[in-house]
């Protein structure tokens, strides 16, 4: 699945450029606004006030950059150089910053774009994820499971699901690990001691926890609502979910759980008591009620000469779970005189 994904994206990269200016590398105090291409950045993450992106010039590795874009200066606070360009958002942690490349080059940075290791990661790449407990990275491989990554050394230190073919990336809550292996999911403390286990349906792409309950689809399509704490069935939906390939989304809103797909055709509102099927329109529609709103941040920036109005906005219009991708609009708004 997310190999596809990685695919169609390098698809769509290709498609966006044609016609377009040339990929522009910036340099440390660069006034990146007045220029800004955002098709050039297919993966950002947004913090501190800052974009961090990479650049992408198809055909031309050595000059990808890895970037951090002041929004409130409009100008680039630092740029360095990576191998290949980035295809998933990094990872923002507190005092460093994970960054890993479509082909799997592993980098993990300080806060001010200084490299502290570089790992070449040795099987295809599928995906990353962080884990809060232990500052970890998750790396996943296409066809042989997980690899954790220690946040000190950049060496890896763990396999999860060796041999297996697309398992999902474990969830944390506090101290307790929920993770789909196989045909099984478990709960565990941080410690090893497990809580409980339970025999499911395989190809689990995807495991959602919300307050004290898991969510997931299995091969029959239906999806499972389980107690977090013990494993035990609440309720299965009386609908059937037919899989796409963009992948199964959910979010909580308003005391109902939405679930849709990354195509956002339709949105499905479950009756979280039940697991029944209360309405089902597209996700404009919904937005209309107050449900699946995007977030936006807008600043104001200027060259002394122009100024501009900056929106950092969620992708897919706000209409993803994955609330940390985001996109860039740059509109000038006049001249000074």
């Amino acid at each position: 699945m997310r190999t596809f994904l990685i695919t169609i994206i390098i698809i769509q990269l290709y498609s966006c450029g044609k016609g377009k200016p040339p990929n522009i590398i910036y340099q440390k105090g660069d006034f990146w606004v007045d220029n800004f291409v955002n098709y050039n950045y297919p993966a950002k993450a947004f913090a501190d006030d800052r974009i961090y992106c990479s650049s992408i010039i198809i055909g031309k590795d050595t000059a990808n950059r890895f970037y951090c874009l002041n929004l409130r200066t409009g100008k680039v606070d630092w740029a360095v150089p990576v191998r290949s360009w980035a295809a998933q958002p990094p990872i923002i942690c507190d005092s460093f910053i994970y960054y890993c490349s479509y082909v799997g080059d592993i980098y993990k940075f300080d806060k001010s774009g200084n490299q502290l290791w570089y790992l070449k990661f040795p099987s295809p790449y599928g995906g990353h994820s962080y884990n809060p407990l232990t500052k970890n990275l998750f790396v996943s491989t296409v066809d042989s499971g997980i690899r954790e990554i220690d946040y000190q050394t950049g060496k890896i230190v763990d396999s999860i699901g060796y041999r297996i073919m697309h398992v999902p990336f474990p969830i944390f809550a506090n101290d307790t690990i929920y993770q789909v292996i196989g045909d099984t999911i478990s709960c565990r403390h941080v410690n090893d001691s497990y809580n409980w286990k339970i025999k499911v349906g395989e190809n689990i792409d995807r495991l959602f926890k919300m307050n004290n309950r898991l969510y997931y689809v299995d091969d029959t399509k239906r999806m499972y609502c389980l107690n977090a704490k013990t494993g035990s069935t609440v309720w299965q939906s009386d609908t059937v979910f037919l899989k796409q390939p963009w992948g199964i989304h959910l979010e909580f809103e308003k005391r109902k759980l939405l679930c849709y797909f990354t195509d956002l055709n339709s949105v499905f509102v479950i009756n979280n008591s039940s697991g029944s099927i209360e309405q089902k329109n597209d996700y404009k529609t919904l937005q209309k009620s107050g449900f699946l709103l995007p977030n936006t941040k807008q600043y104001i920036v200027s060259d002394m000469e122009k100024s501009y109005v900056v929106k950092v906005f969620n992708i897919l219009d706000g209409a993803s779970d994955l609330r940390n991708q985001f996109d860039i609009s740059v509109e000038q708004t006049f001249y000074h005189h």
